[in-house]
Formats: C-alpha cells, structure tokens, sequence
C-alpha cells in the first residue's frame, strides 16, 4: 500500500512538473534536520516538489522525498502540503514565509505508526536559489509514538518547466553514450607466501609460489567519451582458488603442505578503455583499478587489473571483446604464537586470466 502511495504521488509530481509554466514553480531541496532532543541523531532529508503560484504573491503546492539519519539506519518518506507568501519583493530577492504540513510514512511497519509534520518557515529567494531556516513538530499518530521537536536548515532550486526539458534532453544524450559491458574469465595464479617472525624480526621473506586458479564475473556501465575513449565504473565476483601452504612446525620451523584454500572477492573498480584504431576490428588497452571487498575482512584491498585485447564490432556501438588481463591482490594469512616465536603470513597472489566479454 505505501508503495502504491509512494508511485501514485510521484507520477503526480511528474505530471505537475509538465505542466509548469516558464516560472520557476518546482524545486529540488535538500534539508539538514538538527534534533532538539538531547542525542538524538541529525536527520538529511531531500524532497521534490510542485505547485502553482496563485497570484503574485501566494504559492500552493507539495512535494515528496526521503528523510534519514546521518547513520543512513533509519528512513521514512515525507508527504507534504506547502503554502508560500511572499511578503517582501524586490529586483535582487525576495523575502518568504511558508508552511509545510504533512505526514511522515514510515518504511517499516504500517502507516499508523507515522509522524504528522508540521514545518513553518521563513527564508530568501535569490534568482533561482532559495534558503531557510524553520521549525519542525513531528507529532505521532498514536499516543505510543514518540514525536520530537527540531530545527531545520534547507536549500533548494526552482527549475521551470523549460529547464526540465533541458534536464531531460541533456540526460537522453548522457545515457545515449552510455554502455554496459558483460564479461566472464578463467585465469591461473601465482601464489607468493611471504613470512614474518615479528618476535626476532626476522623477514619479510620469500618462502614459496605455488599455482591457483580465478573465475571471473564483471560487468561495466561505461561512458563513450569518443570513438576510441570510454570510461566508467564496475562490480564483479572473483572465485580464487590458492594454496594456504605455509605451516608452522614450532621451535621456528617451518613447513609447507598442498591443501587448497577459496575465497570470493566482491571488486567495486572504476574503468578505462581505449581503442587502438577505429575500425571495426581493432585491438584495445584497458585498465581496472578498484578495492576487493573478501569473504574474511583482513583480506580487503585494492586490486588493479590491466587488460589487453581485441574488439570486433557487431552493430553500430556493440562489440564483441576478447582480452588478457593481468591481477594481482593480496591476501591476509594466517598468524600464531607458539612460545616466543610470534610469527605471521601475506600471500600475494597474481592471475593471468583469459576474459571474454560483450558491450551492449
């Protein structure tokens, strides 16, 4: 139900913003909220909004948008009616006084355990950028829940229903260059164990490499700044396979075993290409340069993946993508006491994978 509320109010800010005349009549906001309760948490909240200027001097209208807290924990979605008069004009700026009432809809539970809001106002329009300071009284709906008292400090932009349509032109365009690029992998990794005895400092030293494996799943949204340029930002899952072949023996030995170890990495990476020619086929140099988000949180880190390849073009932006990339990430071993050795592991492990992707 509030989801269907959330969409019908939406859509009918939507259509609202069609409908404006050159005057700036709708706005984007964005509002700090300071609690006045001793340790309760700053609130953000930003909101859309419409309406119509009734004569000179009056406006009417409402908006929607999405309150939280600092913490990002908490939201809920404010639903508002707004009246404005302006009570002091002149060529440089206006003086405004406003109201806001309306209902605070809550993301968890149903709409009985809301808060009413009531807002007044009073700020500055300069051009077409306004600012204030206010008052907000959240009251519950039921006896039961808890509203508060808080301080509010918005800023915000009136944008004419021509400024809209340049918006959304500019956008069609943005979205226009951009692409989405799939990609799978195998590659074969080199696993490098470097030890430590912090108790003696002894090392970092070299102890052994050891061959693993990596399947790779990407996928890239790109900008295609020209025909030979693109940059952008992606997500993937990388499935290592390395051997955790360092053991300690005790007394200050140290042993090694075959046993297997796996991990799954999550990489967030941002992304740029280059093509070589502009022809249909045309070989191509890229680079991945991200942070790896592991399954055991010592074994985070940043990862850079620089590819070299081939593309061969099958529509008039589309292309299908054959690369060779090199990765190299590190991973968190193991660590331990044994007497007075204190000791502890990193492995460095570099892939050579084989990717094959397709840019829609």
């Amino acid at each position: 139900m509030r989801k269907l509320l959330f969409l019908l109010l939406f859509a009918i800010l939507c259509a609202k913003i069609e409908a404006q005349e050159e005057r700036g009549t709708t706005y984007i906001e964005l509002s700090p909220i300071f609690n006045l309760a001793k340790g309760a948490p700053t609130g953000i909240q930003m909101t859309l909004g419409s309406g119509k200027y009734l004569s000179e001097r009056f406006y009417l209208g409402g908006g929607l948008g999405v309150l939280t807290t600092t913490k990002f924990k908490d939201y809920s979605i404010p639903v508002y009616a707004r009246g404005k008069l302006l009570f002091y004009e002149n060529d440089i700026m206006n003086i405004h006084a406003r109201m806001d009432l309306g209902y605070n809809i809550p993301t968890k539970g149903g709409l009985d355990k809301g808060l009413i809001r009531i807002a007044p106002a009073v700020g500055v329009d300069y051009g077409n950028i306004y600012a204030s300071i206010g008052y907000m009284r959240l009251e519950g709906v039921k006896k039961e829940i808890k509203g508060g008292d808080a301080i509010t400090l918005s800023i915000g932009t009136y944008i004419s229903s021509e400024g809209m349509h340049k918006v959304a032109s500019g956008l069609g365009r943005f979205f226009a260059r951009t692409h989405l690029t799939v990609e799978a992998g195998y590659g074969i990794g080199l696993t490098t164990t470097h030890l430590s005895d912090i108790s003696t400092g002894y090392g970092p030293e070299d102890l052994s490499k050891k061959e693993g494996s990596n399947i790779t799943v990407r996928l890239a949204w790109t900008y295609r700044i020209n025909n030979q340029w693109s940059a952008g930002i992606g997500a993937g899952l990388d499935m290592q396979e390395y051997y955790d072949n360092f053991t300690y023996l005790g007394d200050r030995q140290y042993g090694f075993d075959d046993e297997k170890d796996s991990e799954e990495h999550v990489t967030a990476f941002a992304r740029v290409k280059y093509n070589v020619l502009k022809t249909r086929f045309t070989p191509f140099i890229m680079c991945d340069l991200g942070y790896d988000i592991a399954d055991a949180s010592d074994n985070n880190g940043f990862v850079c993946e620089p590819t070299v390849g081939v593309s061969l073009r099958t529509g008039e932006y589309q292309s299908l993508n054959l690369g060779l990339s090199y990765r190299t990430n590190t991973v968190g071993g193991s660590s331990g006491d044994s007497g007075s050795t204190t000791w502890n592991d990193q492995r460095d492990i570099s892939t050579l994978n084989l990717r094959l992707g397709y840019t829609f």
